[in-house]
């Protein structure tokens, strides 16, 4: 093929060489990790080709945000192993059924990948820490090696919630692989598929914060949170509370899918976040900015009775949100994902968030709220996805909850 653009569509574009090989790459026998003193598993710098490492942000706003943060962090751990690697993708998604969860598939439209990243910033960022970032990238002579799950409806990498060195040992056995022969190809291109399950166990976070501080938001969409933030001080609420409101059909029906795990597949989810804030002192003077898709799923008749429970509860005092705040005209041009980033980028300023821990973008704002600062102790979650047993840094673990890249305490700030 000429050249690799990486997309996004409701059925990703894979490279046209899919298949070329789809084994799992394993971890030889005896063979041991060492630790690096930047917490990096680095075997002794090698030189080899060119390496193209493509991959597709994918899913929801936060999901995409920890698409590219887990493949950033890819990209850096092999830079520092000494491989001249380049990230390539152009791609970004918005759902066209944000709340029709069918057979558990969501249904998403390409997007510019500048509609969800300041990708110009991210490239200015990383070149001089020895990370290319490209939209495309001429493949057509490079040995591939594809790294895809594509029996997962998200096609997800294989080494999904696997520990981070254990993952990183796996990425470069493939790259190995590759470039072992009588004749050394000129490049190699290793597809990850959609990331965004990469790194997600408890071992990750040392990985995943350097990352994490290269990753920029389009300014279009962090003008129009400031916005939001303004009116709010001009409404004469400079401080608020954050309420993550995460009850559209898709949800829910997740929610079920979780086996009994979630109180929000009970009767009354309403009711489950009700107790959350009040264990989280919201108060009936309280101004709440909600983030939630019921303002573009619901009539204004439930949105109202919704309201008035909350009120009646005592956790209520002004309800706000974008929707409100912001002229329709101003919020128009903006896709689904963009309109959720934009509420993100809000609620990292709230005084007291609550959210649900199984929800990426409530886990992407206590994250990232930690990054700025702001205790851990802020936010509330809905509810608690205890683990069957604890989980060891050597062995995966789908730690439904993880999504962590700042410690539980310690420095995490952003410098």
């Amino acid at each position: 093929m000429a050249a690799l653009v990486v997309l996004a569509l409701p059925t990703l574009l894979w490279p046209s060489s899919r298949g070329a090989s789809t084994a799992t790459p394993t971890l030889a026998p005896g063979r041991t990790l060492r630790q690096s003193p930047e917490g990096d598993a680095s075997p002794p710098p090698t030189q080899g080709p060119p390496l193209f490492v493509s991959y597709a942000a994918a899913g929801g706003a936060a999901n995409q945000l920890y698409g590219h943060i887990n493949a950033l962090a890819v990209g850096l751990n092999l830079t520092r192993a000494g491989l001249n690697i380049t990230l390539v993708t152009n791609s970004a998604q918005s759902r066209k059924n944000s709340t029709l969860f069918r057979d558990a598939l969501t249904q998403y439209d390409q997007q510019p990948l500048d509609s969800m990243v300041d990708w110009a910033r991210m490239q200015v960022y990383w070149e001089p820490r020895g990370l290319r970032l490209q939209r495309a990238a001429n493949t057509s002579q490079c040995v591939y090696r594809d790294l895809v799950n594509y029996k997962h409806r998200m096609n997800i990498t294989q080494m999904d919630h696997y520990p981070a060195p254990l993952a990183f040992s796996m990425l470069r056995e493939a790259v190995e692989n590759g470039t072992t022969g009588p004749v050394t190809p000129p490049c190699v291109h290793l597809f990850l598929g959609n990331p965004i399950v990469l790194l997600n166990h408890p071992s990750s976070w040392p990985y995943q914060l350097p990352a994490v501080h290269g990753l920029f938001f389009p300014p279009d969409v962090q003008q129009a949170a400031d916005e939001v933030l303004s009116a709010m001080t001009g409404l004469g609420h400079p401080s608020f509370f954050g309420l993550h409101l995460r009850l559209e059909d898709d949800y829910i029906k997740y929610a079920g899918l979780l086996k009994g795990k979630s109180p929000l597949s009970k009767q009354d989810p309403l009711g489950e976040y009700i107790r959350t804030m009040k264990a989280a002192n919201f108060t009936q003077s309280a101004p709440v900015y909600v983030a939630s898709g019921l303002f573009i799923s619901k009539p204004p008749a439930e949105i109202k009775a919704l309201e008035d429970r909350l009120r009646a509860e005592g956790v209520l005092g002004t309800m706000l949100h974008k929707q409100q705040l912001l002229e329709p005209t101003r919020l128009a041009g903006f896709h689904t994902e963009q309109l959720a980033l934009i509420d993100l980028l809000v609620m990292l300023k709230a005084q007291v968030l609550v959210g649900d821990d199984a929800s990426s973008f409530s886990a992407f704002a206590r994250e990232y709220r930690a990054m700025q600062g702001i205790p851990k102790g802020t936010y509330f979650s809905v509810a608690e996805y205890p683990l069957p047993s604890p989980c060891r840094e050597d062995e995966k673990c789908e730690d439904i909850n993880q999504y962590s890249f700042c410690p539980p305490a310690g420095a995490c700030a952003l410098a």
